[in-house]
C-alpha cells in the first residue's frame, strides 16, 4: 500500500491564504479539461482530508457551487483535532 498526495497550491507553496480561502483557485480547468482528476479517482482506494478541507467543502455544496462531493462513492476519512 502506498500514499498519493493530490493537492493544489499557490505559486508559493500554499493550499489556503491566511484566512484558510482558496479564491486563487480557478473553479474551472481551461477548455473544460479535468486536469486528470477523473482518471486519478477512478484509480484510488480511499480519500483522506482535514476536517478543515471537509467543512469548506460542504461549504462548495451548501453555496451551490458544486453539487456533491466529486469523490465517487470513495470511502473518507477525515481527520481533526476535535472531539
Amino acid at each position: 500500500a502506498y500514499t498519493i498526495l493530490y493537492i493544489a497550491t499557490s505559486q508559493d507553496g500554499f493550499i489556503a491564504d491566511k484566512n484558510g480561502g482558496i479564491d486563487w483557485l480557478p473553479q474551472e480547468a481551461p477548455d473544460g479539461e479535468d486536469m486528470g482528476f477523473e482518471k486519478f479517482i477512478a484509480s484510488i482506494d480511499a480519500i483522506a482530508q482535514g476536517s478543515r478541507t471537509f467543512i469548506q467543502s460542504l461549504g462548495f455544496i451548501k453555496d451551490g457551487i458544486v453539487p456533491d462531493l466529486p469523490y465517487g462513492g470513495k470511502h473518507m476519512y477525515v481527520f481533526t483535532r476535535e472531539p
